[in-house]
């Protein structure tokens, strides 16, 4: 019997049904085979045999730990299979760049208890995505240690063996008068992450560009057989990897070396389609190239008497370096990245690093006066444009204290049970109240097109056949034209540019032959739904849901991370533990940023919501928030449905995560029965 047999496939599975030693079979199923270990998995300790060659005393070795946590290193449109190859991709890119051959990894992991286990966006597709990527960099996997957290935690440790002895690539090796080599072209990141992450538009690029750009954020590659040439060869003095963005990597490297460095604007080898995409958004070229971060690529320093042999070698390897600036020697205390128009121009910009910072841009603003700097930290909020922002004075000055004080709201909201990672239909499908809101015949009109499809074969209770109704109705988004309208009056012109594209990506991705309605039968559209229900859904996909049912999503205006959603930071959390509040007293129009937060997330879930709460990577509807009159602010009372067993449960505010995000929606009856008409005329309801 194979393991795979003796655990069981089950798609609906989550982390918590099989418990950790269960889970430790599917790691050795899936990685074991990459390692030749003394001591195996299944024991509290590695032990591996190193074979040196003969002629060599030893060997020097190099190893990096690095760490991928989901709530700031994973984008929302990334799965867990790309995440696990993210996080070796992360790691083993600081072991090439010191010309050391990665060899070994040990990787420590994370999981929240209801993570789905198989699929894509489950644990087992974690692993497939580090086995991958460990296969692809010829990594030998040799151990690690499981643990249960709040949200998915990835710290892989990568061992390398450096091809001379007692000898790496170093930051501080770089020379006066080195060239400066990137072994890939800028801004394909920078673009990327604009395309997904702030919704710039990219419908004018050709579609290899705008792939070629997405691409490069969700599957993030780094260079091989590059560095550890360079070292054989003594053909490299200084180096570092661009992860946290070309800039800050050649000022790291300078600042190493106690030595400035000059860019030639002539030579920079920029990306194709990068300038045409930051003319059309009006965007900072400079920002995009050199402070996007996650290139993965490498910078090199070479000296000038050899920098041609070099330049033929890899040429001749096809594997193309760029030269695009030199190190020069400092003229003050200062370390000085300098921007010219060419080698011979005496004018010049002096550049600050700012670099990758968890998603969060940062704008360089550049004086062109010689050695005079100015610099802006502008964090770039990209804003919605599908419906006008709340604006909180507004409506916190209509608050009624008596409302306030009302401990039963939502009574109405019913407790459902979830498929196996279908957390945010759920919470969504809870948050609507569908009993009350009578959206409970249109959803089994909905059922019954399905099941007569299936013919009759799926027997479940309303909960569960419901949330694959929900999925049907994202799913014809995609396929059907009547909802792409739905889908425009939502969003715009950023659906058809960027929210449905990704939609495309993400229902079809494992189903390629799906190419329209025509190609897919019946058997075929139950094995996706199937599928696709248990898959996590992103806060779009859930906003795009509610709006069928005239639920509109209310972004907050004063947002900070582009999601709408309302969240706590850790020194409001901390700073208002032990803060009393009278409802009597406070002034509701001039209200400090967290109750006003605060009575916003309440004022949503007296006018009934849906109010969803997304704790790291795990949907929730919120019932209630209880604040009493007179108490701390500790003591307000968040009541919630948490769809992973269909329970009610009670938390305090200084509970909550930094992670945390509060999602608001609010019904408008006129809109359902609008949007009802032009989908009953689609469905033929």
């Amino acid at each position: 019997m194979s393991k795979k047999s003796k655990i069981g496939y089950d798609r609906n599975l989550l982390v918590r049904d099989l418990g950790e030693t269960k889970l430790i079979e599917i790691i050795e199923m899936i990685l074991g085979h990459l390692g030749n270990n003394i001591i195996n998995g299944s024991d509290d300790a590695i032990a591996f045999e190193v074979i040196f060659q003969k002629n060599l005393d030893g060997k020097t070795l190099v190893s990096n730990t690095d760490m991928l946590v989901s709530t700031t290193d994973i984008p929302k449109q990334m799965n867990l299979y790309q995440a696990g190859k993210k996080a070796i991709v992360m790691a083993v890119s600081d072991i090439l760049v010191k010309g050391a051959i990665p060899k070994w990894c040990i990787i420590s992991l994370g999981v929240p208890p209801f993570l789905k286990v198989y699929g894509n966006n489950g644990f087992e597709g974690l692993i497939r995505g580090l086995r991958d990527c460990c296969k692809k960099y010829n990594i030998e996997y040799l151990g690690g240690d499981l643990n249960q957290t709040k949200e998915i935690i990835i710290s892989p440790t990568i061992i390398g063996e450096s091809p001379v002895n007692k000898k790496c690539i170093l930051r501080s090796g770089a020379k006066c008068g080195d060239f400066i080599v990137s072994t890939d072209k800028f801004g394909k990141t920078g673009c990327g992450f604009q395309i997904l992450l702030f919704k710039k538009s990219s419908q004018f690029l050709p579609l290899e560009h705008k792939r070629k750009f997405i691409q490069s954020v969700l599957e993030p590659e780094t260079p091989i057989g590059i560095g550890d040439i360079l070292l054989k060869n003594d053909w490299t003095n200084g180096s570092a990897d661009s992860s946290d963005g070309v800039l800050k990597t050649i000022y790291e490297i300078c600042k190493a070396s106690n030595l400035n460095a000059e860019l030639y604007e002539n030579q920079l080898p920029i990306e194709d389609g990068v300038i045409d995409f930051v003319k059309y958004n009006n965007l900072e070229l400079n920002d995009i190239i050199f402070n996007a971060g996650e290139e993965f690529l490498h910078i090199y320093t070479i000296s000038p008497n050899k920098i041609n042999e070099v330049l033929e070698y890899f040429n001749n390897i096809n594997k193309k370096l760029y030269v695009f600036g030199r190190i020069i020697k400092k003229d003050s205390e200062n370390i000085e990245i300098r921007l010219k128009k060419d080698e011979k121009d005496n004018n010049y910009k002096i550049l600050e690093p700012k670099g990758y910072e968890h998603f969060i841009k940062t704008h360089i603003k550049i004086n062109k006066a010689v050695n005079k700097k100015t610099t802006i930290n502008e964090i770039q909020i990209p804003q919605f444009e599908f419906i006008v922002p709340i604006q909180p004075a507004n409506l916190i000055s209509k608050i009624d204290e008596e409302l306030l004080k009302k401990e039963k709201q939502n009574e109405d909201m019913p407790h459902f049970r979830q498929f196996g990672g279908a957390c945010g239909l759920t919470s969504l499908l809870m948050g609507l109240k569908p009993y009350t809101r009578k959206f409970d015949t249109f959803l089994n009109q909905i059922w019954n097109i399905l099941n007569e499809k299936f013919q009759k074969s799926l027997n479940y209770d309303d909960s569960h056949k419901w949330q694959i109704a929900l999925e049907y109705l994202l799913f014809l988004y995609v396929f059907k034209k009547e909802f792409q309208s739905l889908g425009k009056s939502l969003y715009k012109d950023e659906f058809e540019n960027t929210i449905l594209p990704i939609l495309k990506h993400r229902i079809v991705e494992e189903h390629q032959h799906l190419k329209s309605t025509k190609t897919i039968n019946s058997n075929e559209l139950k094995n996706l739904l199937m599928d696709r229900v248990n898959v996590w859904k992103m806060d779009f996909e859930l906003i795009l849901i509610a709006y069928i049912f005239g639920c509109v999503f209310k972004p907050y205006s004063k947002t900070t991370d582009g999601t709408g959603a309302i969240f706590f930071t850790e020194n409001e959390l901390i700073k208002y533990s032990n803060i009393k509040i009278n409802l009597g007293s406070l002034d509701l129009n001039n209200l400090d940023t967290f109750l006003e937060k605060l009575f916003l997330i309440k004022k949503y879930v007296i006018k009934g919501g849906p109010v969803l709460l997304c704790a790291s990577i795990h949907w929730m509807a919120i019932k209630d928030v209880i604040v009493v009159p007179n108490a701390h602010l500790k003591d307000v009372v968040i009541i919630y449905h948490d769809p992973a067993d269909g329970i009610e449960y009670k938390k305090n505010l200084t509970n909550l995560d930094i992670s945390d995000r509060f999602y608001l929606f609010e019904f408008n009856k006129d809109l359902f029965i609008s949007n009802f008409g032009i989908i009953k005329n689609s469905l033929n309801l």
